[in-house]
């Protein structure tokens, strides 16, 4: 090979030894294990293994037919793995999520047997032509519904205020540098076979760096101790908290703040921001913007039946919320009606 094209290959392999080093990392390393940890390690490995064979394909176009052939197989897999990675992180109480085992055998499955019954080394045409292509449509299929899974619960949590947490930016990353492999590929026709590899190379590294600059490295790694850890506060401390928090609420009228947000509360009460989700999770059966919407939604009732010359928009503003769709949202959600028709029963 020339000199160029040993930094061509340099720099793609970087791609694949660094996601082979988070692979063992995730797998082997990272504490507490999670579920997740392991979807995304297998995740990173199978990425590796189809960016690899391209990788030694592109320098070597005479590589053996069992290694192509491997690289293609778990090709089929990236976009299953991604699903349920996102899975995991956003909705591990699916019932899809449950019967993760069984789908993913389904799919090893079907891999297999059109392995060994069709091998790549006997039938090129049909791989190139058919298997290849199934393997991309289902990737992208995959592709879009962890889309579905990722962006509504984003924008819900935009339109309420609330805080991204970490590990969702670090999902939506990953789901991001996945999308960016599969154009490059999809693309390689047009461009070059091994920009797939460079771009992965890219990926792993701007994703190391999310990490490394990130304060709180757990959290990046890791759901957060809310839905890895149960902690029911005790009722004693339970009745103390849920006292205070009624005064806060009921007397000071802290929602009506537009900003406030779970940690302003938690630090008026004493406790962790976890405690506070604990406690209105074990006693309510509500979430923060949940329980700070409901007495929002109750004091606009209040303004609409004091004073009738306030426009509804108005009304939204003065009960705390930050914008005239999150009102409307938010309170037809809760009474069933738009403000504006529970106004004309009034």
């Amino acid at each position: 090979m020339s000199f160029e094209n040993y930094i061509l290959f340099f720099f793609s392999a970087l791609g694949v030894f660094n996601g082979l080093v988070l692979t063992v990392y995730f797998l082997v390393i990272a504490k507490p294990w999670h579920i997740s940890n392991g979807f995304f390690a297998s995740l990173l490995l199978v990425l590796c293994i189809r960016i690899g064979k391209s990788l030694f394909f592109y320098f070597n176009p005479d590589l053996a037919n069992t290694y192509i052939q491997l690289g293609i197989s778990a090709c089929f897999f990236i976009g299953p793995l991604l699903y349920f990675y996102s899975l995991s992180i956003f909705k591990s109480n699916s019932l899809v999520f449950r019967y993760w085992k069984l789908h993913l055998i389904l799919l090893a499955l079907i891999i297999c047997i059109a392995g060994v019954y069709f091998p790549y080394r006997g039938h090129l045409a049909l791989w190139k032509n058919y298997f290849m292509n199934i393997v991309y449509v289902q990737w992208f299929i995959y592709m879009l519904l962890t889309a579905f899974i990722i962006f509504p619960t984003i924008r819900k949590k935009w339109l309420q205020n609330d805080k991204i947490p970490t590990i969702y930016s670090w999902v939506i990353n990953v789901f991001l540098g996945t999308l960016a492999v599969f154009a490059a590929y999809v693309t390689g026709f047009y461009t070059s076979y091994i920009v797939g590899a460079l771009s992965f190379s890219v990926i792993t590294y701007l994703l190391l760096l999310f990490f490394i600059f990130n304060k709180n490295k757990k959290s990046v790694l890791y759901l957060s101790s809310l839905k890895l850890e149960k902690r029911k506060i005790p009722n004693e401390k339970a009745s103390e908290l849920l006292i205070k928090l009624k005064q806060l609420m009921d007397d000071e009228k802290v929602y009506l703040n537009p900003n406030l947000k779970s940690e302003d509360l938690a630090e008026r009460l004493g406790v962790s921001v976890h405690g506070l989700s604990s406690l209105l999770n074990d006693t309510m059966g509500n979430r923060f913007t949940e329980m700070v919407n409901n007495h929002r939604i109750e004091f606009a009732k209040q303004l609409m039946l004091s004073n009738k010359n306030l426009t509804l928009e108005a009304i939204g503003h003065e009960s705390g919320f930050n914008s005239k769709s999150t009102f409307y949202n938010s309170f037809k959600k809760s009474v069933g009606v738009t403000p504006a028709m529970y106004l004309k029963q009034l």
